[in-house]
């Protein structure tokens, strides 16, 4: 199979997403509710959770989605520099988090989603070379009803390999 840098971004979106849906903490909160089936989990792939960036304006139900997104930032001889970026957007009608989730996280949703994928990526070494590195965490308001936080990843890697 030919390899290519390209690749290598879908392959690191895959895995981050693929981590947060492995996440029952990560799930409670997206879902919002405590006891949910892992066809519910699962189901947030295409409809909470994109690997790509997306706000749709229409949402027939108030909940929070997440997108993930990957460039690369430049190569040299041997050496690709990817980023990684992660968008977490919140309705302003469910920011509000239940008091069960106050006691580990702080924050509203966007806060404690923010909080969740920050530790369930944080020392994360297999994504690139060695840990990836956090750049930055900001904040988005992508329309009038929606509240967002942004977190950024760097992630050092060969320029090119084989992705098993």
């Amino acid at each position: 199979m030919a390899q290519s840098v390209a690749r290598d971004l879908a392959f690191v979106k895959s895995k981050v997403i693929s981590r947060l849906l492995e996440s029952d903490e990560f799930a409670k909160v997206m879902l919002r509710k405590e006891d949910f089936t892992d066809n519910e989990k699962n189901d947030m792939e295409y409809k909470q959770i994109f690997d790509y960036p997306y706000v749709d304006g229409t949402q027939e139900e108030v909940m929070p989605f997440v997108c993930v997104e990957t460039v690369c930032r430049g190569t040299n001889r041997t050496i690709k520099s990817m980023d990684l970026y992660i968008w977490i957007f919140v309705h302003r009608d469910c920011m509000q988090m239940n008091k069960q989730h106050i006691k580990t996280y702080m924050g509203n949703r966007a806060d404690v989603l923010m909080d969740i994928i920050e530790r369930l990526l944080r020392g994360s070494n297999d994504l690139g070379i060695g840990n990836l590195s956090l750049l930055d965490i900001g904040y988005t308001i992508p329309q009038s009803k929606y509240f967002g936080r942004q977190i950024r990843y760097n992630i050092p890697d060969f320029k090119i390999k084989e992705v098993v």
